[in-house]
């Protein structure tokens, strides 16, 4: 499971796994440490991408943003 903030973005429901798509930050580490090789990454349409903050500090401000929603 992938944990964003206090919520997980994928996880394992029954014999399924579940993505929490408006968690997804695109990162891609769901694909690199897909046991089965069965996820693919796609881009987000323009207006939900994530904007790259030029600072660290603002990314992780950002990135806090998206995590802390509720859900």
């Amino acid at each position: 499971m992938i944990r964003s903030g206090g919520h997980y973005t994928l996880a394992l429901e029954e014999d399924r796994i579940s993505l929490d798509a408006d968690r997804c930050i695109g990162c891609g580490l769901c694909v690199s440490t897909c046991p089965t090789g069965s996820l693919t990454l796609m881009r987000k349409p323009a207006g939900e991408q994530i904007k790259v903050p030029i600072t660290m500090d603002a990314t992780w401000r950002e990135l806090s943003q998206v995590w802390n929603k509720p859900g």
